[in-house]
């Protein structure tokens, strides 16, 4: 049993490492074959198992790929009908939730086009009309307030949808994975509601949450999300008084919508970032208490009942407990909306109970297996998720911590001692090369931040929590002051936090995989190894010295240049070694900027501190929204644009130079700026700062905002000056751009859009691609082919990646 387990949960992961779909016909194959083998083949039955593990991966990724919107349907006006499945996100100006059990249709009376879609929707609102609003951005001008009601329970709109189609960057955080895990079908944002119930202006009131009629036919998961949506607000009214009530959300609710940036700095650079959501852990947490308070229970009934009595609920005892903190944690589990990762835990627990409850033996390692057969069967792509690894490969290392103390002869709080501390210790080793791996970074300090978090919030925080919301139908007031010492302890966890904010975070670079992979054979060693104290000391000695050992970059090392898939905007970066030069930031969006998800990974994942020079062609926001962010992650060499009036930063700013001609060891940069030769002023987009970059023998065009007759002009300026390989063009591909006059000096091997996937502005314009590929030039649209990566191989060649293809992923959409 155990070796068709382990090819199951092998054929799993080969097949995601894998990461091709398999036709349909092949799948039944497979199927037929494993059938066959367990029939006639009884020594090789291991391997029938890992033949349907195979085919089943396949079959069940192909049917939720096939469930997203089909194309037809993009970009259109549609009416959509559902439930609200998840809190109502604010940010500024904009509500992000989620929409489940959809249909869409074109006109009320229509047929159904699709049923069963989940769709993540975007509402452009003005601020003021909700409980917890600011004052309304500067930009407010922008959005179109509109009438708008309260987001719960079943809801009809006027939406445009598109696939779940994200940016892909190397290093970067996967939208679209993200979006598939989550099992979205179609992203897009709502036009108009078409349902009758109105929002207040001032506060939503309580009584309106109560109403949850409005989930009649849409099922207990409507209602579920309307008890959320409701706790949620309930406590947004105590915001004013309770600094730490977003920590609190997330820890009754699962809403990590209002933490705010500092506190996750200061919870990544501390390595407690697991504990600010619910998880396993707080899963587990609940299980325990629920636990004790079962034999509390029965305590009472030994001394209530006679001996007799007692001696024939002996029984159930065992069964009974185990059930109802299941249930407890079923419930914790469902208000935070049932997370994939609350979802594994329940299944661990189960299964882990139910073999004890079974009255045979099963080791340990057994159940853990038996959990994670379970798991993949239900969901295989769950291998996806470096949560399952995090939360497998914990409960694993902590089984030998817990087995070494069970016949532990020392006094109880020295044993609670000597236990707590080696499984911190050894998650803290353990875990080291999956959250290298995964980006999350390890931090030196989180070994003793964990070691007073960890009960801080499970023994402390938690169960008041817990408390408050069992309260609160009942005491208002009671539910108030459970809450105030709920944020008392919060606080007490910042202070102590704060002592380790200045320690950075250890993350995987491209010159450190070789230190990641020692990392992890010590560290299964150390784990493994039974005895010999003396070697286990020297080896995580060994460890701690692999953490603080950085490598300097190699700067003989090919240069490389990336133009970002940042969306409507543009990004590019070209590397060598240590050594960086960047043009264009991207956009800042209504969370975060296109620097933040794509310039300062892939910065980081190259081992880079310092960007030699920053061009910013000029002040919109698509080329410049992310500088703040570069200034926070990087020091700054030169900052040059074209319109530094418009920039809001604190670093020296020099306006960009006609004629000027920047040359380092690595590369070659000449400077084109229009305004100084014009004899008229200028458009905002013609002050852009053009650039002519060559690295390794290969020249880059990068043409900001210009349009078309400042082309024509800079044309007849500089003329065949300004030849080069590649184009990258201006205003993402408008009409109104990369006219044919400029072409055919430039005369580029490649002409490259920065665009965004089913933009409003529909870039790039057909004409702009057609008078690229006429040329001969070989076009990309990191809308399309992701972020492009030009680099130069070991034989000086230049290769072009579209990051898209190098993925090549089936759940890509």
């Amino acid at each position: 049993m155990r070796s068709w387990m382990i090819a199951y949960v092998a054929g799993v992961v080969v097949f995601h490492v894998w990461g091709t779909l398999l036709p349909v016909a092949y799948s039944a194959i497979l199927f037929v074959i494993s059938i066959v083998v367990f029939t006639f083949q009884s020594r090789v039955r291991w391997l029938s198992f890992f033949l349907v593990s195979v085919a089943w991966s396949s079959t069940y990724s192909e049917l939720n790929k096939n469930s997203t919107l089909d194309y037809q349907y993009e970009s259109k006006n549609l009416i959509t009908s559902g439930y609200v499945c998840s809190i109502p996100k604010l940010k500024d100006t904009v509500v992000s939730f989620e929409l489940c059990d959809s249909t869409i249709r074109y006109t009320p009376n229509s047929p159904v086009l699709a049923e069963g879609l989940h769709l993540t929707l975007s509402w452009y609102v003005d601020r003021s009309t909700f409980a917890n609003s600011k004052k309304t951005p500067s930009n407010a001008h922008a959005v179109k307030q509109r009438d708008t009601k309260h987001i719960i329970g079943k809801q009809t709109f006027v939406v445009r949808l598109k696939r779940p189609h994200g940016m892909v960057n190397p290093y970067g955080f996967v939208y679209e994975k993200w979006l598939f895990r989550k099992g979205v079908n179609a992203v897009g944002y709502v036009k108009q509601s078409i349902s009758n119930t109105k929002i207040h202006a001032e506060q939503i009131p309580v009584e309106a949450i109560n109403e949850l009629s409005t989930c009649e036919g849409a099922g207990v998961a409507c209602l579920v999300t309307g008890f959320r949506i409701r706790i949620n607000e309930r406590l947004s009214a105590l915001s004013g008084t309770l600094p730490h009530i977003p920590l609190i959300k997330a820890l009754s609710v699962g809403f990590r919508g209002d933490i705010a940036p500092d506190a996750w700095t200061l919870f990544k650079h501390t390595g407690t970032q697991h504990l600010i959501a619910i998880s396993g852990l707080h899963i587990g947490l609940v299980f325990g208490i629920a636990m004790g308070i079962a034999a509390l229970f029965w305590r009472m009934i030994n001394r209530v009942f006679a001996r007799t009595k007692v001696e024939s609920f002996n029984t159930q005892k065992q069964f009974s407990s185990i059930f109802f903190a299941l249930g407890c944690a079923l419930t914790y589990s469902a208000m935070a909306g049932f997370l994939v990762s609350t979802q594994r835990a329940l299944i661990m627990l189960a299964v882990y109970y139910v073999c004890g409850l079974a009255r045979k033996h099963i080791k340990p390692n057994t159940r853990l297996l038996i959990a994670a057969t379970v798991v993949l069967l239900l969901d295989p792509n769950a291998v996806l998720d470096y949560g399952f690894w995090l939360s497998f490969m914990a409960v694993w290392v902590l089984f030998f911590i817990t087995a070494s103390h069970v016949k532990d002869k020392s006094g109880r709080m020295a044993k609670w001692f000597k236990a707590s501390t080696s499984m911190q210790w050894v998650i803290f080793i353990g875990l080291c090369p999956i959250l290298l791996a995964s980006g999350m970074g390890v931090s030196y300090t989180s070994l003793i931040a964990n070691f007073v978090a960890i009960p801080l919030v499970g023994v402390v925080t938690v169960p008041l929590v817990l408390v408050g919301l069992v309260v609160m139908p009942f005491s208002s007031w009671v539910f108030d002051q459970i809450m105030i010492i709920a944020n008392t302890s919060l606080e007490w966890l910042f202070r102590f936090l704060a002592v380790f904010r200045e320690f950075e975070v250890v993350s995987i670079n491209d010159e450190t995989r070789v230190i990641t992979a020692a990392i992890s054979l010590l560290s299964l060693v150390i784990i493994l190894l039974p005895g010999w104290r003396s070697v286990k000391l020297w080896l995580v000695i060994t460890v701690g010295m692999l953490l603080w050992f950085k490598p300097n970059n190699d700067n003989s090392s090919k240069p490389e240049l990336v133009i970002f898939d940042v969306g409507q905007g543009l990004a590019v970066a070209a590397v060598k070694g240590n050594q960086a030069f960047v043009y264009d930031t991207g956009p800042a969006y209504r969370v975060g900027s296109a620097a933040q998800r794509s310039l300062v990974p892939y910065l980081n994942a190259k081992g880079i501190s310092h960007i030699e020079m920053l061009i910013v062609s000029h002040g919109d926001d698509d080329h410049s929204g992310g500088l703040a962010d570069l200034e926070q992650a990087f020091s700054l060499g030169r900052l040059i644009t074209g319109q530094p009036e418009r920039l809001s930063t604190q670093h020296p700013v020099e306006r960009c130079e006609n004629g000027l001609t920047k040359t380092a060891h690595w590369y070659k940069a000449q400077f084109y700026y229009l305004p100084a030769i014009s004899a008229r002023p200028l458009s905002a987009n013609n002050h852009s700062c053009v650039v002519k970059l060559t690295l390794g023998g290969r020249s880059v065009l990068l043409m900001g905002d210009i349009e078309k007759q400042a082309e024509r002009l800079l044309v007849s300026q500089y003329g065949d000056d300004l030849k080069a390989d590649v184009l990258v063009a201006g205003h993402h591909g408008s009409k109104n751009a990369t006219s044919q006059y400029l072409i055919d000096h430039v005369m580029p091997d490649q002409v490259i859009f920065s665009a965004g996937y089913k933009s409003r502005f529909n870039h790039p314009h057909p004409d702009a691609v057609e008078r690229a590929v006429s040329n001969g030039a070989k076009v990309f649209n990191t809308a399309e082919s992701g972020a492009i990566i030009l680099k130069q191989a070991e034989n000086n060649d230049w290769v072009t990646v579209p990051y898209r293809e190098r993925i090549n992923a089936f759940w890509m959409f």
